[in-house]
């Protein structure tokens, strides 16, 4: 894996040669650390030792541990014997990747942020400040391939929520929330570090002592600020529905196109573009809701090797909904999508978790949440309900499944 993943960053510390053999050694930083167990990444040195054949040709004798699967562990870098090597660690990647300072501090926010969730690690480590002692430039690689992984890790979905933003003078300081839709309600506080260089701004992933203290006063703020607010910066642009209309339920066509880009949405994993196609109640409970269902459709999206396809699309009053019929493991599943029309146009209700299937469960989950949609409103509970009743009778023919 250090030698092939290509997550993994690595690059040549040592490299001695005479006329029959050579040494090579490998520095490698892999993201995952210690998956499953979390374990903090750390450089792990590869000793390769190389001898040339009777042809004039060069082979590789690797050592036993890759022939021997578990001894990797008993073999693996002596930090105290091998420091020197790991000291070069970044300055050999400062080399292979260059930095790339950026003009504003506002711009190396962004930058960073588009890093995580679109670029590989290297095009984070580019806007990292290594210079410096050799030990706080290994650091900085570790906590920037830390954050990196936790936005990449395979079996997660995770988005950065920019929150709040300060500079003070060379220095400045971003808060984030790292949004997980396994705990779609939790909050994940993020605070990053930017100072000036030379040449531009960088991300300082170990920044100094007086940077934290410049900003301690404003970041004791952002914690109280952000532990009932994030929510809220989150679902900025998901309008509130106060009453459902009584007519001018969204067409065919818009209910399509939407619920279209809403799906493309969920599958890129991006939990903001998703919110953008949605509009929520105002209910108490709307915010949880709504994020709690919208991380099981970004979870449960990443399964799916199908596009899902529209089964139907139904409209009453001020009501529009669409039918969906889902592949996932081989089964199909018939998700229920309720449109609302708001003043930014028509929205999809995520926060109304609907799905015909004939099992007992999802039947009693589709009764939960109709009273509480019944909460907001008896009389539009009961015309979602009626809709929802021709979706399950659509499915149920023999041909939908």
């Amino acid at each position: 894996r250090l030698l092939m993943a290509a997550e993994v960053l690595r690059v040549i510390v040592l490299h001695e040669e005479d006329r029959q053999s050579a040494l090579v050694s490998i520095a490698c930083l892999d993201p995952a650390g210690g998956a499953p167990n979390g374990a903090r990444p750390r450089i792990r040195l590869v000793h390769l030792e190389l001898v040339k054949s009777r042809d004039g040709l060069w082979r590789v004798n690797p050592p036993g541990y890759f022939l021997e699967p578990g001894d990797f562990e008993d073999a693996e870098t002596d930090d105290g014997l091998d420091i020197d090597l790991l000291d070069r660690f970044p300055e050999e990647i400062a080399a292979e990747f260059p930095v790339s300072p950026q003009p504003t501090a506002d711009d190396a926010r962004r930058a960073v942020v588009e890093a995580l969730h679109d670029g590989g690690l290297p095009a984070l480590i580019r806007l990292v400040n290594l210079g410096g002692e050799p030990a706080k430039g290994r650091d900085s690689c570790i906590r920037a391939a830390q954050m990196w992984w936790a936005l990449n890790e395979p079996s997660s979905v995770r988005r950065v929520v920019p929150l709040d933003f300060r500079v003070d003078g060379e220095c400045a300081a971003a808060t984030f929330q790292f949004f997980s839709a396994r705990n779609p309600d939790r909050l994940d506080f993020k605070v990053v570090y930017f100072e000036e260089s030379a040449n531009g701004w960088l991300w300082v992933p170990q920044p100094r002592q007086e940077t934290m203290e410049l900003f301690s006063d404003w970041m004791d703020l952002q914690a109280g600020k952000w532990r009932s607010g994030w929510q809220d910066a989150l679902l900025a642009d998901c309008p509130v529905v106060e009453k459902i209309p009584e007519t001018g339920a969204p067409s065919e066509e818009q209910c399509r196109k939407l619920v279209t880009e809403w799906f493309e949405a969920v599958r890129s994993g991006d939990c903001r573009a998703a919110l953008r196609f949605t509009a929520r109640l105002s209910l108490p409970d709307s915010r949880t809701a709504l994020l709690r269902n919208l991380g099981y459709e970004l979870t449960g999206a990443r399964k799916l090797k199908s596009v899902p396809a529209i089964t139907g699309v139904f409209r009453s009053g001020g009501w529009s909904a669409v039918g969906i019929r889902i592949e996932s493991d081989g089964r199909p599943s018939f998700p229920f999508y309720p449109i609302v029309a708001t003043e930014a146009g028509p929205r999809v209700l995520a926060e109304v978790d609907l799905s015909a299937s004939g099992k007992r469960s999802r039947d009693y989950l589709n009764k939960v949440s109709l009273e509480r949609l019944s909460k907001f409103s008896k009389a539009d509970a009961g015309v979602l309900k009626e809709l929802f009743g021709r979706h399950q009778e659509q499915v149920a023919k023999p041909e939908a499944r």
